[in-house]
């Protein structure tokens, strides 16, 4: 008598328990604990926990070791709690296998792209498709940077889009090069971002037409996957299609016997394709605006590809995207200042489907 018991217990599949166990008056709370891989906050204390726990040298200052994992912390997005302490004891063995004394931020990058995609492929590369993946990967990556770059001028937020993490040139999986990206500080899905991230989707395309004169390739098939739904995305989910309006296209569609027809199905494709036709014509003009850089790069790192040397940190990268373009001739500068311009002109217009 007076005695209260406290029976405390935890499932992963809560819709397992029977109904009879389960019912309010044996259990009076129900706490859900959610995977770090849902919190950032949480993920970095995680990394940060096996670091030491396991007793791992990190390379740097406290405070650039700090800086290391919150950028991983940002990128492992989804992780659960197994797969982040993996994902350090990975880069232990990789900064081992590189006779590494600490693990430096190229092991951590290193790490990742072992769990995802694999180690590099090696297989024999020539020359020239060397310097076709170079400039492809990079015309990506000056595309998104410029954009961030645009954006974060605009004093708007929530317009800022995806910012580069790391940019890989070597074969690995399913492709021959890769550049990873993540949100820089704003998590809204407005109408600048998206479209600058289909911007960023076909610069590797841009690059490949300006260059080589390549009006299409197996290697922009992901890419163009990656515009296109994100263009349908725009205007069929998020409301962002100025002909299409303020409504979900995919509910209404499962609504309606035999799907969206008529000037409703004119007014979606419409919007589509002016979205990624605009898109598509900034992603061109950077990559011409941009095309000294973009051949300094691929003089630069062309001849690592391949070599499982050739991970790029997106703070290298800005860094020298920067550094070029403060070294540019007054008329270069003007020059760069009218295509921000313009490309702000493009989007205005493109808000409105107006096919520039």
């Amino acid at each position: 008598k007076g005695l209260n018991i406290a029976v405390i217990g935890s499932v992963s599949s809560p819709d397992l328990i029977g109904n009879t166990t389960a019912k309010s008056s044996k259990f009076n709370d129900e706490i859900e604990v959610s995977s770090p891989g849902i919190n950032f906050v949480e993920r970095y204390e995680v990394l940060e926990h096996a670091a030491k726990h396991n007793k791992l040298k990190l390379e740097g200052t406290p405070k650039e070791q700090e800086k290391s994992l919150i950028k991983f912390a940002k990128f492992l997005d989804g992780a659960s709690f197994i797969e982040l302490k993996n994902f350090m004891q990975k880069a232990e063995s990789v900064a081992q296998e590189r006779n590494h004394k600490e693990i430096s931020l190229s092991d951590m990058t290193e790490s990742f792209m072992r769990m995802t995609t694999g180690r590099v492929r090696q297989e024999p590369i020539e020359p020239y498709e060397k310097e076709i993946v170079a400039k492809h990967e990079c015309g990506h990556a000056t595309t998104i940077t410029v954009m961030n770059q645009l954006m974060k001028n605009t004093n708007k937020p929530w317009t800022i889009p995806d910012a580069v993490n790391f940019i890989t040139l070597d074969p690995r999986g399913y492709y021959g090069g890769a550049v990873y990206h993540n949100e820089d500080t704003n998590s809204e899905h407005s109408f600048e971002k998206m479209f600058s991230n289909i911007v960023l989707a076909y610069g590797g395309h841009s690059a490949e037409k300006y260059f080589y004169e390549m009006d299409g390739s197996l290697g922009i098939t992901a890419d163009l996957e990656s515009a296109t739904k994100n263009a349908m995305y725009m205007v069929k989910h998020f409301g962002q299609g100025y002909n299409t309006g303020k409504m979900n296209i995919e509910e209404l569609s499962g609504m309606l016997d035999n799907g969206i027809t008529g000037e409703l199905k004119l007014n979606v494709q419409k919007d589509i394709s002016t979205i990624m036709k605009n898109a598509l014509l900034v992603s061109d003009l950077i990559v011409e605006a941009y095309s000294d850089f973009i051949n300094e790069f691929s003089d630069k790192y062309a001849k690592n590809v391949g070599t499982g040397d050739c991970l790029i940190d997106g703070d290298t990268f800005r860094e020298e995207f920067n550094q070029w373009k403060s070294q540019q001739s007054p008329e270069k500068q003007t020059e760069l200042k009218l295509l921000d311009n313009m490309i702000l002109d493009i989007i205005a217009k493109s808000k409105k489907s107006i096919l520039y």
